[in-house]
């Protein structure tokens, strides 16, 4: 398997020809022979681009989700299972050049389940890469957010019967955030706390009364 280089002027691929000793076996005797293949497209091609979001329906909730990858099938692989007098075995067999693995870009995702956060996810899935060291994890498709929590999703629902707008927020994993609000963005009155145990809460205002503005902030306890 040879890596090829991509010729960015064409956008296509260069040519790469391998040659190799070929050993084989007639009347009991291994015979080495030397072969040459060309190769002017990747055996495994690696891609990226939007696997967009898919809907389930299911008969305990309707489930949002989407793919990290997918990968081309498997119509060209070939079972030389007969060939071995193994008819209906898994093999051996030939993978032929030709499959594609394709990488979501969506980045940072989160699960989403009746319009309600699936609470079991306490964190967004992001993509990344390591070198196998003791170096960190290198984080793709946009740096890892630098502020402490920031907002997913806001929406109008009924709590207890009464219209609120809620904000779903995602925050770091078990600690706890101050909620303050404010009419005119200079005084601040602090509202209560809320322990983050699930990676994603919410904060919930009613929507009659005044105009209130919101602040969440990470608590930094002394202990």
């Amino acid at each position: 398997m040879a890596r090829l280089v991509l010729d960015t002027n064409g956008n296509d691929f260069l040519p790469v020809t391998n040659i190799f000793p070929d050993i084989y076996f007639t009347n009991d005797v291994a015979v080495t022979q030397m072969v040459q293949r060309t190769v002017s497209q990747p055996d495994i091609c690696f891609t990226a681009r939007d696997l967009k979001v898919e809907f389930f329906q299911e008969s305990y909730g309707n489930f949002y989700w989407a793919e990290t990858f997918e990968r081309s099938d498997t119509a060209r692989w070939q079972n030389n299972s007969a060939l071995n007098q193994q008819p209906g075995a898994g093999g051996p067999g030939i993978i032929h050049p030709g499959a594609t693995i394709t990488f979501n870009t969506l980045g940072r995702l989160a699960f989403a389940r009746d319009r309600e956060w699936l609470r079991c996810v306490p964190y967004l899935s992001q993509w990344g890469s390591f070198d196998g060291s003791a170096h960190p994890p290198i984080p793709h498709f946009g740096p890892l957010p630098a502020v402490n929590q920031y907002v997913l999703a806001n929406r109008v629902t009924l709590i207890d019967g009464i219209r609120s707008i809620q904000t779903a927020i995602q925050g770091e994993f078990g600690l706890t955030y101050r909620i303050d609000y404010s009419t005119n963005l200079v005084d601040w009155t602090h509202w209560y706390w809320r322990d983050n145990y699930e990676g994603i809460f919410t904060v919930d205002h009613p929507i009659e009364g005044p105009r209130r503005f919101l602040s969440v902030t990470r608590e930094l306890w002394p202990w």
